[in-house]
Order: C-alpha cells, then structure tokens, then sequence
C-alpha cells in the first residue's frame, strides 16, 4: 500500500515512487476510502494532497504574484485566478534575451536607461528548486474556495515537474492531484488517467448525469495539456491567436505571469468571462495602431483592436500607489521579492520596476 504525500515545504523527493490507482469510493457512514494500488518503486506519477488550500501558500513561504494588468476572472469585484510562487533561499534568477528579439542591442547588452526601456526584450529563468502555481478560486463570501491548481516544480537538470490538484470532495475543501515529469508523456497520460478517474468517483462529477460527467472530465482533461502552453520563451502574441489561446508571451522557465510582475505595460487577454482591467481606473488602453475600442461580443466586454492586434494595458504605478491602492502595494511586494533573486543584469534591466516602488 502506499500514501499520497502532501507539500510541506521541507519535503524531499523521495527516491522511491508511488502511483496510486483508484479502485473505487467507499462511502459508508461519512467515512471515505481508496483502493490503492502499488506500482514499481521508479514510477514516475506521485499523488499529491493539500488539506488547507486556504491558508497552504502562505504558509509554505509562497509570495503571490500580483501581474500590474489584471488576469481575466469570472466573479465580478474578485480575482479568481493568484499566481505564487517560491524560489529557494540563495536562488538566483537568470536574465537573458529573448531569442529572435532584435530591440534593445545585442544579447548581454543592457544598462542604465536603455536596460529600462528594452525591458520586454528580456526573459527570466528560474533557478532548480523553483515552484510556480496558478491557484483558481471560485464562489462568494464562505463558499468561496480553491478548485483548481496547476503548476510546476523546477528541478535540476532542466527536469520539471508539473502538477494539477482539485477539490477533493470534501466538506473541508481539501485539493489531491497528481505530479509527472514534463520530459514523460506516458506519465503525463497516467496522471491524467488516474486524476480522472479518482474525479468520477467524487462529487461533484459523481452526481452528475453520464452525459454531464463525460464533459466534465473531458474539459479538465483539455485543461491539462501543459505542456502546449508552457513553452520556453515564447513571444507575445501581436494578433489574436497568434502563437496560442493566451497573449502574453511566456519567460525561459514557461511562466506567463511572473515576470509580468516587473512591466507597467502587458497585453490584455481575449479569453475569460470579464476583463477587469476595462474598468480599472489605472489602466490605459493603446493599440500598435489605430484607437482601442470596447466591444461587447456575446455578452463579454472586450477591448479590440484594428486588423485583429492584440491591445495592450499599461498600469500607472506611481499615481496607484499615490492614492493608496492596496493592489499597488501588493504589486510592489512582489517587484522586491523577484529583484531580490535577480542576478546582476537583471537588476539593471529592471532597476525602473523596483525604482517605482521605493519613491518617498
């Protein structure tokens, strides 16, 4: 028999694996139970829990991740969506150029003012050690809570280890899922096989109508195409679709949000039910070209753009931060922990992102 393993932030990697196959729910008298099935020793699915997804990242040593242009969200007045992240104590970010951008000079070439302005020519790469989760929320007030985590642990060798975890069925709110090695789409298959399967079992899919459930699983399983996404290095879309469903390019770790962190200037996303930064009174709006309008398009409020050009937000930090908005303060927290790991070119590429957030 063998256990799921929680994240507890001074948790080694065991050398030994254990994949855990759902057999079936019990439920009798309240109490649940697993039929588990051990594999060899080397296997390369684990099974993940957290018991208090409400309090888990903070505890753990997680800073949230708060982007100056806001992620698109699905409850009006409320983020569903925080992005936390930790890097292991002594770990240095990386700074380089993003591969194929011309702007700016020539690869290592970066100081002063100049580093400032060709800021969006450079990617961060996070340190082994390094985990990044997207953490999605849903519901009001006491039935607001965590449904869906995905996210990716880096390891050493350029290995990584990517995870998704839901509800797990419970009154209490808890998360399980399943963690697989990027570099293994077989493994990547049994985990989605095995987070299925156990999902079938639990409400809510297990009081679903057949037909019901089969979309349900199919959407998670969709979802769970990481890898598609999360390529290295990826560029901003200019045009709608471009390189894929989301806009903003990705660093050299495959991470959208991190270091969006230290830009005032991102683009705006097309998917999601509402777009907060619409009516967010510290963004403006610009197009590549021409004038950006706003557009209601079966019932979502969007901002477009001539010949289908991605719009892009800019954030005024400093008069944010000059009327007291909580959200600026939590985005210069995060600016301070990301310069805090920065290496040497990254710190001057930067210097005007962290700059903003120590004025008097």
């Amino acid at each position: 028999m063998g256990e799921a393993h929680t994240r507890d932030a001074g948790q080694a990697r065991p050398k030994a694996w254990v994949v855990v196959g759902i057999g079936g729910l019990l439920l009798a008298a309240g109490v649940a139970a697993w039929a588990l099935t051990r594999v060899p020793d080397d296997g390369p699915v684990r099974r993940l829990t957290i018991a208090e997804p409400w309090r888990h990242w903070e505890d753990e040593g997680f800073v949230e991740m708060v982007p100056p242009v806001r992620l698109p969200t699905a409850t009006p007045g409320a983020d569903d969506v925080a992005i936390w992240l930790r890097i292991p104590e002594g770990g240095v970010i990386e700074t380089r150029r993003r591969e194929g951008d011309a702007a700016g000079g020539a690869a290592g070439e970066a100081t002063g003012e100049e580093a400032g302005e060709a800021a969006s020519a450079w990617i961060l790469a996070f340190p082994p050690g390094t985990i990044a989760d997207r953490v999605e929320s849903r519901g009001r007030g006491g039935t607001r809570g965590v449904i869906d985590v995905r996210g990716t642990e880096l390891a050493e060798a350029g290995e990584e280890w990517m995870h998704t975890l839901r509800r797990d069925g419970g009154a209490k709110g808890g998360l399980f899922g399943y963690e697989w090695p990027r570099s293994s789409t077989a493994a990547h298959a049994e985990a989605t096989r095995l987070l299925l399967a156990e999902l079938a079992e639990i409400p809510p899919g297990s009081s679903m109508s057949e037909e019901a459930r089969a979309g349900y699983l199919s959407r998670i399983q969709t979802k769970n195409q990481c890898v598609t996404c999360h390529v290295h290095g990826r560029a901003d879309n200019r045009r709608e679709g471009e390189r894929g469903v989301v806009n903003r390019g990705t660093d050299g770790s495959g991470f959208f949000t991190p270091q969006t962190v230290l830009l005032d200037e991102i683009p705006l996303e097309r998917y999601g039910t509402i777009d907060p930064n619409l009516r967010d009174p510290w963004v403006t709006l610009r197009c590549p070209e021409g004038e950006a309008k706003l557009e209601s398009k079966k019932g979502r409020l969007l901002a477009t753009c001539p010949d289908n050009a991605v719009p892009v937000g800019r954030f005024d930090l400093d008069k944010a931060l000059s009327h007291g908005d909580e959200r600026a303060e939590r985005i210069c927290a995060a600016r301070r922990y990301l310069y805090a790991h920065l290496d040497e070119r990254g710190r001057e590429v930067f210097s005007p992102a962290i700059s903003a957030c120590e004025k008097d």
